[in-house]
């Protein structure tokens, strides 16, 4: 549906992106999710939590200077980021633990 509606729209609101961003990345479509989220940063560079995402995209795709990269980012923006409660509100324990395991592996504690 988002896919569809950014047809219509090409300059939706960041969490648009973001939770766009996060389904492609839940469904391990790291891919679709780097471009769009790279789209994203150049658009909102002052949003952690895109940054954050793009770090945990980078990662699972085993880029790590470039995951490094957003989670500096992120640290600027955020430096009290906390990895174990990004993704908190998942209510899939697998979903969480997927983005908790791409954050750390981004080299978020």
């Amino acid at each position: 549906m988002s896919e569809v509606a950014f047809r219509f729209d090409p300059l939706p609101p960041v969490s648009a992106l973001f939770i766009l961003g996060l389904a492609y990345y839940e469904q391990r479509r790291h891919d679709d999710a780097l471009r769009l989220l790279e789209r994203a940063t150049a658009r909102f560079p002052e949003s952690p939590f895109i940054h954050a995402l793009l770090a945990a995209t980078f990662a699972q795709l085993g880029r790590l200077t470039e995951a490094a990269r957003e989670r500096d980012a992120v640290l600027r923006f955020n430096p009290f980021f906390d990895a174990a409660t990004f993704g908190s509100r998942f209510q899939n324990p697998a979903h969480r633990a997927y983005l908790v395991e791409g954050v750390r592996k981004a080299g978020f504690n």
